[in-house]
């Protein structure tokens, strides 16, 4: 879905909806917002390997290494963004969990990559 939204450089929001399945808000540049909803649902207690990555014409959500959500975007931006892990803002939305790692690249990630980084880490996490 689509709605308009305020110039400016791009957000991408997750947050959990009441059937456990992520659900992703991304702005792009020029105000327009954009919806996807997950098709996992997921477990509270248990740990996941959750990438959003931008391919410059869609973003993308891969839950363990599973592409789960795919969203036609273009015009996304990350420039002048402040990241913001964990709530909305300043106290909209606390999230109650952790965040074990947290990685940023300058480029897409290819699902070659995906996988070596989720397997990489699994281990320390039981998965």
């Amino acid at each position: 879905s689509s709605t308009s939204q305020p110039s400016g450089a791009g957000a991408a929001i997750w947050m959990l909806d009441a059937q456990r399945k992520l659900q992703t808000y991304c702005f792009d540049g020029t105000g327009t917002l954009t919806s996807g909803l997950s098709s996992t649902v997921l477990t509270y207690g248990n740990w996941y390997n959750v990438v959003f990555l931008h391919t410059g014409t869609a973003y993308q959500v891969y839950i363990n290494t599973k592409l789960d959500i795919n969203v036609p975007q273009t015009g996304f931006t990350t420039l002048g963004i402040n990241i913001t892990a964990g709530m909305l803002r300043a106290s909209f939305f606390p999230m109650n969990g952790y965040i074990s790692n947290a990685f940023f690249y300058n480029k897409a990630l290819s699902e070659q990559e995906i996988r070596q980084n989720y397997n990489a880490l699994r281990g320390r996490f039981g998965v």
